[in-house]
């Protein structure tokens, strides 16, 4: 978390302080580190192939007709590689399950196996991140961008872990007054995936096994003394009849000589 943490900050502060030069330039500072890079050196750094489809704005740029065609029927290859467009090349926060005609575009390259320039076209979409008019755009490229940042020996900072007091709990709800019935509070589940996640099912599994241990072994040495009972019971029983036979052997007359 404090890792992912750290990387937005690095992430925000690049969109905040990015230009775009002639030549599709881009020009950033981060830290006081200065990153200047083309498509060129973008698809030297991300090792991806800088021939192919640039173009980015089509006639008439807007809401496609045809968008029915990529919304629905998830499993078709139509929308599968639409989804690689809007969520890996031209990721976008707004209208995500809209085809626009740019969207349209890659795509028909993807279906044709035509080569698409991407270090191009992210560098392109970074403008329209960075401009606010358009649209509203989430930053994207945020994995693609940390790879860069290493090339240029950006430090992410210490940055800061996040600790119980940065929980909502009770009684943060308590004090904003949003807490009006004790059973609006619902206990949290714990987080399904993640190594704590793991271990924590680990330990589930082993103490179960444990206490299935456990109920196995109160069996068998309940088993164990109801036959050590049985047992002294049998001895018991043996030693009487021996007892018997010595007294009855030693009261019987003995023959007169």
């Amino acid at each position: 978390m404090a890792s992912s943490t750290k990387r937005r900050r690095v992430v925000v502060e690049f969109y905040t302080n990015l230009t775009v030069l002639e030549g599709n330039v881009v020009t950033s500072t981060i830290n006081g580190v200065e990153l200047v890079f083309d498509h060129i050196r973008l698809g030297e750094i991300l090792k991806i192939p800088i021939n192919g489809l640039v173009e980015y704005v089509w006639m008439d740029d807007e809401n496609c007709l045809l968008t029915s065609k990529f919304s629905h029927g998830r499993v078709s290859t139509r929308a599968r590689k639409f989804e690689i467009v809007h969520k890996g090349i031209l990721p976008r926060g707004h209208k995500k399950h809209e085809a626009f005609f740019r969207d349209m575009g890659i795509a028909y390259a993807l279906e044709n196996m035509e080569p698409i320039d991407c270090p191009s076209l992210m560098i392109k979409h970074m403008v329209r991140i960075a401009d606010p008019q358009p649209s509203s755009h989430q930053l994207v490229y945020e994995n693609l961008i940390s790879i860069v940042f290493k090339e240029f020996d950006v430090s992410l900072g210490e940055g800061r872990g996040l600790t119980r007091a940065d929980m909502l709990t009770r009684s943060s709800f308590a004090e904003c007054g949003l807490l009006v019935e004790p059973d609006q509070v619902h206990i949290a589940s714990p987080r399904a995936f993640g190594p704590v996640a793991s271990l924590l099912r680990d330990l589930k599994t082993a103490r179960d096994q444990v206490v299935v241990l456990q109920a196995k072994n109160a069996s068998l040495l309940a088993k164990l003394q109801k036959q050590l009972v049985k047992q002294q019971i049998d001895n018991n029983s043996r030693m009487d009849r021996v007892l018997q036979l010595l007294s009855s052997s030693s009261s019987s007359p003995k023959p007169s000589p």
